[in-house]
């Protein structure tokens, strides 16, 4: 084998060296010049295209072989599982891997919760226009490290001039509740325009249509990035900039919007206007 590539790689040099014989032997033994310089002239041409079609075809060669190792790689390393158990297991790993497939086909990456905070921040701090989210009242915008920083990229974003708002997602009951009063509070005073929706006003996950699998937990960063907290397991979350799915997102934005309430800060106080 090893000869025989070496071979292939020399066949230019040796289909060159033949015409270079050939020429030089029309020309010093049959003294046939114009011959000469024609065998010459097509044994180059010659040598130059069999050169140019054996690269694509060594190039195509490991295309193909690079695609049949990589559909044919799992199939077989699956076919190798004997254990009932294991075997098991690795098709759940598939089905796995197959939804999360469909969402990178769709233009979603799937993050961890830290990467997904991450590139909320990130996403937040690169924001130079607008910054709409939609909110649950999560625990832990004032205690957890992730969100604090999350927090922080949504206040410097204010202070560059971004218009930053925020819908949290509620029943009626809690905008009473003094730890949502102090977030609500807080997000107001630092310039976020805060809004309220109820939960009862809202569509149901399950219902057909926009709210089908809405999380009410995402954000839109300049109508250009997407981030939302639905994401198949093992993940927690999705980023996303597809064209198709930021209109999406921002007609869910306006349909929540327009469901939504605004607030104000009255004696101290939050109340719904």
């Amino acid at each position: 084998m090893k000869v025989k590539a070496r071979m292939q790689k020399m066949a230019a040099l040796i289909e060159f060296v033949v015409s270079a014989v050939l020429a030089v032997f029309f020309h010093m033994a049959l003294h046939e010049q114009a011959v000469a310089l024609t065998v010459f002239g097509v044994g180059l041409l010659l040598s130059l295209a069999t050169w140019l079609l054996r690269e694509d075809i060594n190039e195509i060669r490991e295309k193909l072989l690079e695609e049949y190792r990589e559909f044919h790689e799992l199939p077989d390393a699956m076919r190798r599982i004997e254990d009932p158990e294991c075997l098991k297991k690795a098709r759940e790993i598939i089905a796995r891997i197959t939804r999360n497939m469909s969402l990178l086909q769709r233009g979603f990456i799937p993050m961890d919760e830290t990467e997904f905070m991450m590139e909320a921040t990130k996403a937040a701090d690169a924001a130079q226009q607008t910054l709409r989210s939609v909110n649950p009242l999560t625990p832990g915008w004032d205690t957890r490290g992730v969100i604090i920083k999350y927090y922080q990229a949504n206040r410097r974003a204010l202070e560059r001039g971004v218009k930053v708002t925020r819908t949290f997602v509620m029943r009626r009951d809690q905008l009473a509740e003094a730890e949502v009063q102090k977030l609500l509070r807080t997000h107001h005073m630092d310039g976020i325009e805060v809004k309220v929706a109820y939960r009862d006003e809202l569509p149901a996950g399950e219902e057909v249509g926009w709210a089908k699998d809405c999380s009410y937990n995402f954000g839109v960063f300049d109508n250009k990035i997407v981030v939302d907290v639905s994401a198949p397991v093992p993940y927690y979350g999705v980023k996303t900039t597809q064209r198709a799915e930021l209109v999406r997102y921002l007609r869910m934005l306006d349909l929540v919007d327009h469901a939504s309430h605004g607030v104000a800060l009255r004696d101290d106080e939050i109340v719904q206007i």
